[in-house]
């Protein structure tokens, strides 16, 4: 009977019903589908000009619709702390005195890992009132350190300590077993992909450029992605000094933008980049996440050769009040058209919109 009654169910209301209580959850986790979500920050906090530094995520939004999940009651996690990584479907937050855990949005499950002071070169950190965190840390500067006592918000805190966290695994929800860090390295050298190369260094200070490495099928691709400082509405590229400065008496606000993507296979055996002009089946998610290669055969609504993204631009994210968090959208790597995924009236969306993708199968 409850199964029955599950399937006539959408699924905003089957994640609710998993709350109810943990048969119900087991049921839920059945009949959620398996497909990327959008966390999302409040719609009425961003456009009704709250303090966007205590905004806080408070739904997701299944890939290709229009409707956004919201739970009823936002959990703590969200609006308290800081979200530094989504990977493997957890999420990973940096709460305060640096004290890291993994939280799982669909399930409600909250695992908490050791402490990163030590890490980060923390000696204290602690969360007022009002949402601001007194730190106190030590910065390797010219061969010695010296202790520097500051203020920082919580969207700040990604841009200063640590901008990604990812895991290499599914945890262990059964046994609760605190996580460890582990880093995997190969030192390879291949020169930066030439193409790439070229574009940046053709369009100078109008562009900034950030680096993505996935794998996918066995293979290693980088990901090269274009920003434009300064974008006009329709898309050209402006300079800072025409963007303050332009036709009118007013400052024309111009954030920045994603406008290109190049794509390069690593051959193992020359140690050279490759431009890939098709992903094939696949499609890419790049951002706050880890970076993941899908087929859009194992989700739904993926589009083939498309590079869904978030704005991680964590440089210039927070300097002004009107913009950050914004430049989130779809790149088609056949025609290099860019279509938005979900628009806000405004252009200061903080938190960042970050893709949660469960258990992917890689392409």
């Amino acid at each position: 009977m409850l199964w029955s009654i599950f399937n006539r169910l959408d699924v905003i209301d089957i994640i609710r019903a998993k709350l109810v209580c943990s048969s119900w959850n087991s049921l839920g986790e059945e009949l959620v589908p398996r497909t990327p979500w959008l966390m999302l920050p409040s719609k009425e906090e961003v456009e009704g000009r709250y303090d966007a530094d205590n905004n806080a995520y408070s739904g997701l939004l299944k890939l290709g619709e229009s409707q956004v999940c919201s739970p009823k009651k936002i959990p703590k996690e969200f609006r308290e702390s800081c979200c530094v990584g989504s990977s493997n479907g957890w999420l990973i937050f940096l709460e305060e005195k640096a004290m890291p855990f993994l939280f799982h949005p669909l399930r409600r499950v909250k695992i908490r890992l050791p402490s990163l002071y030590a890490m980060l070169g923390l000696q204290r950190m602690e969360r007022k009132a009002d949402g601001v965190y007194d730190i106190s840390y030590f910065e390797d500067s010219e061969d010695y350190f010296r202790l520097i006592t500051c203020q920082h918000k919580k969207q700040h805190l990604r841009e200063y300590f640590m901008q990604k966290a990812i895991l290499t695994g599914e945890p262990d929800c059964n046994n609760k077993k605190y996580g460890g860090f582990m880093r995997k390295i190969r030192y390879i050298e291949p020169p930066f992909p030439e193409k790439s190369l070229a574009k940046r260094n053709s369009l100078g200070d109008l562009c900034a450029s950030r680096l993505y490495l996935v794998e996918s099928c066995g293979d290693i691709l980088l990901s090269v992605r274009f920003i434009g400082e300064f974008v006009e509405s329709d898309g050209t590229l402006i300079s800072e000094e025409d963007a303050l400065y332009g036709i009118g008496i007013q400052p024309k606000v111009c954030p920045y933008r994603t406008f290109l993507f190049h794509v390069h296979k690593l051959d193992f055996i020359e140690l050279k980049w490759v431009e890939m002009n098709s992903l094939d089946d696949c499609a890419l998610f790049l951002g706050g996440n880890q970076s993941v290669s899908v087929s859009v055969q194992s989700f739904a609504n993926c589009e083939k050769n498309s590079i869904y993204y978030t704005d991680d631009y964590w440089d210039r994210m927070t300097e002004d009040y009107s913009y950050g968090g914004h430049d989130l959208g779809k790149y088609n790597l056949n025609d290099g058209s860019v279509k938005p995924i979900y628009e806000f009236s405004l252009d200061n969306v903080l938190p960042p919109p970050c893709w949660i993708i469960p258990n992917p199968k890689p392409c």
